[in-house]
C-alpha cells in the first residue's frame, strides 16, 4: 500500500486546484471505504452478519482504490465523472443499509459525508445534486427494507434531514466564500497600503528596496544588468510654501505620470519620500542609452505645470548608480545613486551624475 502511494506521489503535479480537489476527494473515499471494509470484516468474524456483505465492502474498496488511481494518473474536470462516484458513493450506502438492517443505521452519516463532500468541492450545484441523490437512495432503502418501516417517525426524520442539511450548508458555505472574499479584500487593501504611496499611488520606498534586491538576484543568476536613478525635485520646497501643500500634491502627481510616459512597462517608479523619486530600469545599462535617457527624462520634468490656471516650474537633479559597476547590495547601489544626486545638486541643479563621475564633477 505505501509503495502505491509513493507511486501517486512520483506523477506531476495538478494543472489547477479542480484536479487537486477531486483527487483528495478519491482519497478521502478510499478511506472511509477502507474503514467500512474493517467495520464489516469485524461484524462477519463475530458472526453478525453476512460474508457476502464483506465481498460487497471489498469490492468497493477496491473500485475506490482504482478511482484514486485514475484521478491520480488521469486528472480531469468532467461532470460525468462527478456524476458517475456519486451514484456510485450514494448507491452502495443503501445497498449496504439495506442489507445490514438495523446495523445499517449507522451507515446513514455517510449520507451526510457524501452531500458534504461534494457540496463543498464542487459548488452550489452538487449541494442540490448530492442532496437530492442521498434522498433518493435512503427512500429507496426505507421503503424496501422492513426495519425502517418499523420506525416511521425516526425514518421521515432523517429524510427531512437530508433536505435541510444541504440548504444549511450551502449558506454555512456562502457565508463562508463572503468573509473570506471580504477578508481577502481587506489583506489586499492592507498590503497595497504597506507598499504603495498615497499621493502619488508609485510604490514607496520599502517595495522599491526589496524590487532592486529581487532583481539583483534575476541578474546574477541571468548575468544581466540595470540601472537606478535617483530623482530629488529642485524647488519643489518654494511650491509648497508660496502655493500651499494640496498643490505640491498635484505636482508630484504630475511627476508622476510624466515619469510614467517615459519608462517602459517592464521598468519601476518610486516615491521615496518628500520630493523624491527612483527609477529601476531594466536591462538599461549602456552609457550612451543611460545618457539618452536621462536628458530626455529632465527635459521632461521642465515643462511648465499647470494647475488651477497657475503655471509653475520645476527641474531635476538626477543621480545614477549601475549594477554591478557600483555595487551588489541593494543599500549601497541606491545609496550612491543618491551620492550622486547631491552632486547634481552641487554642480546647479537639473542635470544629471554618475556615480563613478563625482569626483570628476561630470555629467
Amino acid at each position: 500500500m505505501s509503495r502505491l502511494f509513493k507511486k501517486l506521489k512520483s506523477y506531476q503535479p495538478f494543472a489547477n486546484m479542480d484536479q487537486q480537489r477531486e483527487y483528495r476527494h478519491a482519497v478521502a473515499r478510499l478511506g472511509i471505504c477502507f474503514a467500512v471494509t474493517c467495520a464489516l470484516a469485524i461484524m462477519a468474524y463475530a458472526g453478525k452478519i453476512a460474508g457476502v456483505t464483506v465481498l460487497l465492502g471489498l469490492s468497493y474498496f477496491l473500485f475506490a482504490l482504482a478511482w484514486a488511481v485514475i484521478t491520480r494518473r488521469y486528472p480531469g474536470e468532467i461532470d460525468i465523472r462527478h456524476n458517475t462516484t456519486l451514484i456510485s458513493d450514494t448507491g452502495m450506502t443503501a445497498v449496504l443499509m439495506y442489507l445490514l438492517g438495523s446495523t445499517g443505521a449507522v451507515l446513514f452519516p455517510v449520507y451526510l459525508l457524501i452531500i458534504s463532500g461534494y457540496g463543498s468541492h464542487l459548488g452550489k450545484k452538487y449541494f442540490t445534486i448530492a442532496g437530492a441523490a442521498t434522498l433518493t437512495a435512503f427512500l429507496i432503502t426505507m421503503t424496501g427494507s422492513p426495519f425502517w418501516w418499523q420506525y416511521p417517525g425516526v425514518s421521515l426524520g432523517l429524510a427531512l434531514s437530508l433536505v435541510l442539511i444541504p440548504i444549511l450548508l450551502h449558506k454555512m458555505t456562502q457565508e463562508k466564500e463572503q468573509t473570506v472574499y471580504k477578508l481577502d479584500r481587506e489583506l489586499q487593501k492592507t498590503t497595497y497600503a504597506a507598499t504603495h504611496d498615497a499621493t502619488t499611488d508609485l510604490v514607496n520606498r520599502f517595495y522599491f528596496f526589496q524590487r532592486v534586491k529581487e532583481e539583483i538576484q534575476r541578474a546574477q543568476r541571468y548575468d544581466k544588468n540595470f540601472t537606478i536613478l535617483y530623482i530629488d525635485l529642485d524647488g519643489f520646497e518654494q511650491i509648497n510654501k508660496i502655493y500651499g501643500h494640496k498643490f505640491g500634491d498635484e505636482v508630484l502627481k504630475v511627476v508622476a505620470d510624466r515619469l510614467h510616459a517615459l519608462i517602459r512597462r517592464s521598468d519601476l517608479i518610486a516615491r521615496l519620500g518628500g520630493d523624491e523619486f527612483a527609477l529601476l530600469l531594466y536591462d538599461l545599462f549602456r552609457t550612451e542609452d543611460v545618457r539618452s535617457f536621462t536628458q530626455k527624462l529632465i527635459e521632461h520634468l521642465s515643462l511648465p505645470i499647470t494647475i488651477r490656471q497657475s503655471e509653475v516650474y520645476i527641474t531635476a537633479s538626477v543621480g545614477i548608480s549601475q549594477y554591478p559597476n557600483h555595487g551588489k547590495d541593494p543599500d549601497v547601489l541606491i545609496n550612491k545613486a543618491d551620492h550622486a544626486m547631491h552632486q547634481s545638486k552641487s554642480n546647479g541643479k537639473n542635470s544629471y551624475t554618475f556615480f563613478l563621475e563625482e569626483v570628476g564633477g561630470g555629467r
